[in-house]
């Protein structure tokens, strides 16, 4: 019964799971925003000189159906350092399909 076992165990499971092929719809798969959700896009703000800067950013759309749910705010960034800033965004459901860009400026 134990040779049974180590041979379902040992063979059988790895052979099943090694063979399954992965879904090439998950790999080509493009990001895309669906109208009537909410999603959200990261940029990430670097800081390359030597002292700490804090910005006052603005979120800005080309299209008046994408709204940024928090279109201003401050962003502090150490010298030298990197960080990601997440902007959400409501998407209206009379937002046709097509490509629009969604700008950071911060001073």
């Amino acid at each position: 019964m134990i040779k049974i076992w180590y041979i379902y165990i040992f063979l059988l499971f790895p052979v099943l799971i090694f063979s399954q092929q992965q879904s090439r719809e998950i790999v080509t798969k493009k990001d895309s925003l669906l109208p009537g959700t909410s999603s959200s896009i990261s940029f990430i703000l670097e800081n390359p000189t030597s002292e700490n800067k804090k910005y006052t950013i603005e979120v800005t759309t080309s299209n008046p159906n994408i709204i940024p749910i928090l279109s201003k705010g401050e962003f502090s960034i150490s010298a030298g350092e990197n960080k990601s800033y997440i902007v959400p965004l409501r998407i209206a459901t009379e937002t046709p399909q097509g490509k629009y860009s969604i700008v950071i400026n911060g001073n």
